[in-house]
């Protein structure tokens, strides 16, 4: 038992100096650790990751519509460059492979890193899902669904930043030919 400087017994124990920079170094490891261990790599080698946490301990899903395959007719639709209406940013969907997977690109004006990008068929309707993981970007997402008639791409951004939800539209941009 340790006694004080006037000889009264101490139930303290003695706490090694720097004990508090130990503890900060082990959390700062256990998030990096988190970060790398929720990141996967697909067949192609390439990084995705996992739904953000703020996501999966709501019960949201960032899951995109890859349940139900589009043809090659609709999924050519998609195809193209698309102006988001109330801003300078683009989304870029150079191609749609036959299980869903889009290759695209998000420009704000400067890219932004696309995590995840999905088009599928939902309800018979057809459904785009973006999921954007950059600086300012934690894992917020598009949920899109395009309309043939007007040649949109209208939906919901969810800004997970902000904890926010916007109604969104994006337009064909015309191609210089």
């Amino acid at each position: 038992m340790n006694t004080s400087t006037k000889g009264v017994p101490s139930n303290r124990h003695p706490r090694p100096r720097g004990w508090m920079l130990a503890a900060l170094i082990v959390l700062i490891l256990a998030g990096v650790t988190g970060v790398i261990s929720s990141q996967r790599h697909d067949k192609t080698g390439a990084t995705t990751s996992s739904p953000a946490p703020e996501q999966q301990a709501a019960g949201q899903s960032t899951a995109g519509p890859s349940e139900n395959a589009l043809p090659e007719t609709e999924r050519q639709k998609l195809v193209g460059s698309w102006q988001r209406a109330d801003a300078n940013y683009v989304l870029e969907i150079n191609r749609i492979a036959p299980d869903g997977q889009m290759d695209a690109a998000y420009l704000n004006p400067q890219p932004i890193h696309v995590s995840k990008a999905q088009a599928g068929s939902d309800s018979g309707k057809t459904m785009v899902m973006l999921e954007l993981r950059d600086r300012l970007y934690p894992g917020s997402y598009y949920t899109l669904t395009y309309n043939a008639g007007d040649d949109r791409l209208s939906g919901v951004y969810h800004h997970l930043g902000v904890h926010r939800d916007f109604d969104v539209v994006f337009t064909r941009r015309e191609q210089n030919r």
